[in-house]
């Protein structure tokens, strides 16, 4: 390592070594005073992470690569805990954008391979999660609103010109220590199209579904007239949208360096 002359504490370049002697991390001090660490994956030469540090080596930013070398994030720090992220798909388009801090949680937008096309919208806090899914002509057809503290997940659906066809009410409870996770339909509105109050709302016991008197499991009634679509009393498929906090897992300290 070489040190800043005036202080003898500061560093100007570093590097660090395992035990095998491949390169662990390294550092230098770029021309505007600003500091950059890299860390590298087990080959000691292919990018892991790279972080950039002010003149006052505070955390300001860092890019995050897979080991086959294409970028997997990029983290830029804001003031006090407000933090954006922007995370990449393999080809290197854009495949989710964050913005997030302690207070408000986070928010962003995830996008389809292409890195245009927007998928999801989804909004994240310690109160509530929302999320609103887009089909590939840019329509909303499903939007799910979850608030953790009652236990309550209501999925809405929507009809390709737009309309809400149908809500489904859902309890939800998360793993917790020996207890398993738990979720069970509550019941459906169906709706009609330019109506605003169900025309049918089914029940469900633990997630068991009572149809009504005199229509089918396949949501006929004697005649074969269709009552209801029994799609809409199953859960619909959702993304897994990867969280923020991806890019702090195993991360090292957020320190210029360390021992």
């Amino acid at each position: 390592a070489t040190f800043d002359h005036r202080t003898g504490k500061l560093y100007t370049s570093h590097q660090v070594y395992h035990i095998d002697g491949t390169l662990e991390r390294s550092g230098e001090l770029l021309s505007d005073g600003r500091y950059q660490t890299s860390y590298y994956w087990s080959d000691g030469k292919t990018l892991s992470r790279q972080r950039i540090f002010n003149q006052s080596r505070a955390y300001v930013s860092e890019k995050l690569f897979r080991e086959n070398g294409s970028i997997l994030a990029d983290v830029v720090q804001g003031q006090s805990d407000q933090r954006e992220i922007a995370l990449y798909w393999p080809n290197g388009a854009r495949q989710a954008t964050y913005s997030t801090n302690l207070v408000n949680g986070a928010r962003g937008t995830y996008y389809a391979e292409d890195g245009v096309t927007v998928t999801c919208e989804f909004y994240r806090s310690y109160w509530a999660s929302e999320e609103i899914y887009y089909n590939s002509a840019g329509q909303v057809w499903q939007k799910r609103l979850t608030y953790p503290g009652n236990g309550s997940l209501t999925i809405s659906l929507f009809a390709s010109d737009g309309q809400l066809v149908a809500e489904q009410f859902w309890k939800v409870r998360p793993a917790y220590n020996d207890r398993p996770a738990y979720k069970a339909l509550s019941s459906v509105a169906l709706y009609r199209t330019g109506q605003t109050r169900p025309y049918l709302t089914i029940t469900a016991s633990n997630g068991i579904v009572t149809v009504p008197n005199g229509v089918n499991e396949a949501g006929q009634d004697a005649s074969g007239a269709q009552i209801f679509n029994p799609a809409y009393l199953v859960e619909p498929a959702s993304l897994p949208i990867p969280e923020p906090s991806m890019t702090e897992r195993g991360a090292p300290k957020l320190v210029y360096d360390y021992e």
